[in-house]
Parts: structure tokens; sequence; C-alpha cells
């Protein structure tokens, strides 16, 4: 898999342990200042999230690193991603 690019604001995938996570980028990239790794059980359901990480990034001038939960659940189970995401249904 190629290196993971940042962008602001796109989603985009990034290999952990050998496993592809979805995730979306906000604020400086990890070279440019410490970056916030954002995971979805801190808030509740995606859409509770809104503009929070976009916000954190701005208040506090870190990047924020939002990975979309249903991978990382899947990889901690041991499930399939499609389990996961019937699981979290």
């Amino acid at each position: 898999m190629p290196e993971f690019e940042w962008r602001e604001g796109v989603a985009s995938t990034i290999a952990v342990n050998g496993q592809t996570l979805e995730a979306v980028c906000y604020g400086p990239s990890p070279d440019e200042a410490p970056t916030i790794v954002l995971l979805h059980e801190g808030l509740g359901c995606l859409a509770l999230w809104r503009d929070f990480p976009k916000k954190l990034a701005e208040a506090t001038g870190f990047g924020g690193l939002r990975v979309v939960p249903w991978r990382l659940r899947a990889i901690r189970s041991g499930r399939s991603a499609a389990a996961a995401r019937l699981h979290d249904s």
C-alpha cells in the first residue's frame, strides 16, 4: 500500500498493522504538528462528530485523524468489517 497522504477533510485509507482503515484528516500533518487521533467510541455515531474534528484542529493547532470505527472494531474483534457493520446497525 502506498504511503498515507495527509489531505485535509478527504476520506482516505491508512495501513495499520497490515489492516486498511478508513480515515479523514484535519489541520496540519504529523510532520508539522502533534496529531490527535479521534476514535468513534469517544463520541457516538459519525453524524455526531459534525465539524468537531476540524474545529478541534483549528483551536489547538494540532492535526486531527478521525478513524472510521467499524474497521477498528473489526480488527480488535477479529470479525470481518462487514460483520462489524452489521453488529453496529
